[in-house]
């Protein structure tokens, strides 16, 4: 197998890995495991598992982030924007939703995969911002700092997430309070979310 090859199956492993076990579970010995070969063949082609990690993370969390963008692309009203939105990342059955809680924990020793969460929140806040601009700027959303609720919907986003994986409060509990606290942001009824 010739080496960008051998990299990209690694790559993809490791993804599987993540997907499948978590973040944390990415290691040299996992990723060879799967793969079928010795741990000094992953090794010598990554020479930081905290680099892959990252990169893991990342390749995942650009992914979504994109498809929804994709997905934003449908919807016809920055009103249904918003609810597409808040509808997909406030679902607790996310593919990627137990990586970004072992993004949060890894990264207190990991700094680039700290890097990597700090960016990828900017591009969700930056499609949320731009939406909640659109809305704005047409009139169907009385209120609301468009940086502000972007920030507002991901801190919340992020906190029923970390809420789900112990199970506090039901699924309708964690979604009503995001649907409720953004509606309210943007000077919107409460059930218009």
């Amino acid at each position: 197998m010739q080496p960008a090859e051998r990299v990209a199956q690694i790559a993809a492993t490791a993804e599987e890995v993540a997907l499948s076990e978590g973040l944390a579970a990415i290691t040299v010995r996992s990723v060879a495991a799967r793969m079928g070969v010795a741990p000094s063949l992953v090794a010598h082609y990554v020479p930081s598992m905290d680099e892959l990690v990252t990169a893991t993370f990342d390749r995942v969390a650009r992914r979504e982030i994109s498809a929804m963008s994709a997905l934003l692309e449908r919807a016809a009203t920055p009103l249904e924007q918003l609810r597409l939105l808040v509808g997909v990342v406030a679902a607790p059955d996310r593919e990627d939703v137990p990586l970004w809680s072992d993004a949060w924990s890894l990264a207190r020793r990991n700094t680039s995969l700290a890097a990597a969460a700090r960016d990828c929140l900017d591009a969700w806040q930056g499609v949320a911002s731009s939406i909640v601009a659109a809305g704005r700027a047409s009139g169907a959303f009385p209120s609301g700092d468009p940086e502000h609720v972007g920030l507002v919907l991901f801190a919340l986003i992020d906190a029923t997430n970390a809420y789900s994986r112990v199970a506090y409060r039901t699924d309708a509990d964690r979604s009503a309070l995001i649907r409720t606290a953004v509606a309210s942001a943007l000077g919107l009824a409460p059930g218009a979310l």
